[in-house]
């Protein structure tokens, strides 16, 4: 992974899991948050299937 990515993933991941978490103070650091998302099972190592992503957006256009 590129850092660019890394960075994207890192502030994507922190705008929707850290904003609305009242314990978002308690992580300085990235290794902190990183540990936060994955034992709240936030997907931080899955990658999507594409057979699995592609029948939820035919889902949810209908």
């Amino acid at each position: 992974m590129t850092e660019i990515n890394r960075l994207r993933d890192l502030t994507t991941f922190m705008i929707h899991c850290c904003y609305t978490c009242p314990k978002a103070y308690e992580c300085t650091t990235e290794e902190q948050c990183l540990a936060c998302w994955k034992a709240q099972h936030t997907g931080v190592e899955e990658k999507p299937d594409a057979e699995t992503t592609e029948k939820l957006l035919k889902e949810y256009a209908l």
